[in-house]
């Protein structure tokens, strides 16, 4: 549960250049559907971001380009600029373009969103991504033991740096650490835990303050996140690997007993469960407090 402390912190010399985020999208249709739109109602500039939401910066465009778009959501995070007072600043719809970037969609040419929030003749992506399953942890981490390290995903073994981990992999990346450090590639698949989301408690806030879409709705690949409380010092995030129809959930962490281990863990919807995982005695587990949805999951 336990992130980091003062001693493990990792700090880095150089800055690493966001990638651009690569999903999976529907887009049988997406090779022959490509809209060319134009930038509008800027103050001269708009910032294209690697996940769809604010804080994920690549680079900039300007009032009047013309970009390609292939693929539209409506659940990415909000633009929270100017303290979210226009009404548009709710919105929830990104637009991809063509090289796998994200563009707040209230600021290009595309048809007015109808009550789906999805812009008419713009494809949909893929709004249920497969996800990977099981303790597939690197074994050059999982090979040494808790807290013997800390990278960008946190200190080693514990439960930020197992779901960051899986956020990684889930989302397109494929490297498999050789060394102490995350992949080269980790922001343009996954989070910087160490620099910005921190002790599992503070990821609530940290979405929030982000836009990054966060409710009480667990899907498969969603972070369920405890803050602090029954038991949990520092709070606790896990990953949803399975959502059933009547609502039960089942989740797959590191770090559940602070032992440093893998565990898995099934919820009736609503409830709490009990934990006796890895040997350990009866634990009561409640209904995570919220389910953030980084890179859509």
């Amino acid at each position: 549960m336990r992130q980091f402390d003062a001693a493990f912190r990792l700090f880095t010399a150089g800055a690493i250049a966001a990638g651009t985020l690569v999903l999976t999208t529907t887009a049988s249709a997406h090779a022959a559907t490509v809209s060319r739109v134009q930038v509008q109602g800027t103050d001269g500039t708009l910032a294209v971001q690697s996940q769809p939401a604010t804080n994920h910066f690549v680079r900039w465009l300007h009032e009047g380009d013309a970009v390609d778009v292939v693929c539209q959501v409506n659940d990415g995070g909000t633009d929270l600029g100017d303290g979210g007072t226009f009404p548009w600043q709710n919105s929830r719809t990104w637009d991809q373009l063509s090289d796998g970037n994200w563009v707040y969609d209230h600021f290009l040419t595309t048809p007015a969103q109808g009550a789906d929030g999805y812009s008419p003749g713009i494809p949909h992506c893929n709004t249920n991504p497969s996800i990977h399953l099981g303790d597939d942890y690197p074994a050059a981490w999982k090979n040494q033991g808790k807290d013997a390290f800390a990278n960008l995903f946190g200190l080693n073994r514990e439960c930020v740096t197992f779901v960051a981990w899986k956020i990684y992999e889930n989302s397109g990346g494929r490297q498999v650490p050789t060394t102490n450090a995350v992949p080269s590639d980790y922001a343009r698949y996954s989070i910087n835990v160490d620099r910005d989301w921190g002790d599992a408690a503070n990821w609530s806030s940290y979405a929030a303050q982000t836009g990054v879409r966060m409710d009480h709705t667990p899907t498969p690949g969603s972070v369920a996140q405890w803050n602090v409380g029954g038991g949990m010092a520092a709070g606790h995030v896990a990953i949803v690997r399975a959502v059933h129809g009547d609502g039960s959930i089942d989740i797959e962490q590191y770090n559940l007993r602070e032992d440093g281990r893998y565990s898995t863990l099934h919820f009736a919807r609503g409830s709490s469960a009990v934990d006796t995982s890895n040997g350990h005695g009866p634990w009561t587990v409640r209904w995570p407090d919220n389910f953030i949805h980084i890179n859509r999951f």
